[in-house]
């Protein structure tokens, strides 16, 4: 259903799961094209437990306040709430992502998500608890193959705009590589909220990122670089 958003922070004390779209149906906004479609189609494989709503503006750069703690990204860009809560964003489009936001959908159901933005409720410490000290060289791993994960994506999003002809052959290679296990799971990053802290984990996710940066140079995608990618992709 299409929301105002000045009504949206009301309209999420009223559901456990909410979905929102935020989206514009200017046609300047080339990713916002037929994303609502996607969006509808989504809709439809769920019933009353989940609410469905739509937010929309034009022109698309005529961003409404919204009075609720989430940080948007551009358009379309699609969040999960529990409550008022944020708990998952998609900052791209749905077509290639559908199953990823029914995984988030489903735990939030299921009260298995942390809070997107904001300290999660404190732990009870117990008479004989461990401060978290530093991170282990497994909780660093992390953090960096999260950061590559969304690198790498952002690289398979230029070289499809760059050749829609490449989008099947991409998407198939990083679900490839995803599968292997090279990423963990969406659940790993908030499971170090609650030991070390939001801040000391988007410090770790900054840290992740520059040590990338000089590994993976994903701007200006050129046919034989997106070639490249799509090799590493099956092979690493």
């Amino acid at each position: 259903m299409q929301t105002v958003a000045a009504d949206l922070p009301a309209a999420l004390r009223g559901a456990k799961v909410t979905v929102v779209h935020f989206w514009s149906p200017d046609p300047r906004c080339g990713y916002c094209v037929n994303d609502d479609q996607a969006f509808d189609a989504l809709a439809q494989t769920y019933g009353p437990e989940v609410v469905f709503r739509r937010v929309q503006w034009t022109p698309w750069r005529s961003f409404p306040k919204i009075d609720l703690d989430i940080r948007l990204q551009g358009v379309p860009n699609l969040y999960v709430f529990n409550g008022s809560q944020a708990v998952a964003v998609l900052a791209r489009q749905i077509k290639n992502e559908a199953g990823w936001v029914k995984s988030h959908i489903d735990r939030a159901l299921a009260g298995k998500h942390l809070p997107l933005f904001g300290s999660p409720p404190p732990a009870t410490a117990g008479p004989h608890a461990v401060p978290p000290g530093e991170p282990t060289a497994g909780e660093l791993q992390v953090a960096q193959q999260l950061v590559t994960g969304l690198v790498l994506s952002e690289g398979v999003r230029q070289c499809t705009d760059l050749n829609a002809s490449s989008a099947t052959g991409l998407a198939s290679a990083m679900r490839q590589w995803r599968k292997r296990g090279l990423v963990p799971a969406d659940s790993d990053a908030p499971m170090l909220v609650p030991k070390f802290g939001v801040a000391a984990v988007q410090q770790m996710l900054v840290e992740a990122h520059r040590q990338l940066a000089g590994a993976l140079t994903l701007n200006n995608a050129t046919q034989a670089g997106c070639q490249e990618l799509q090799t590493w992709l099956l092979k690493s």
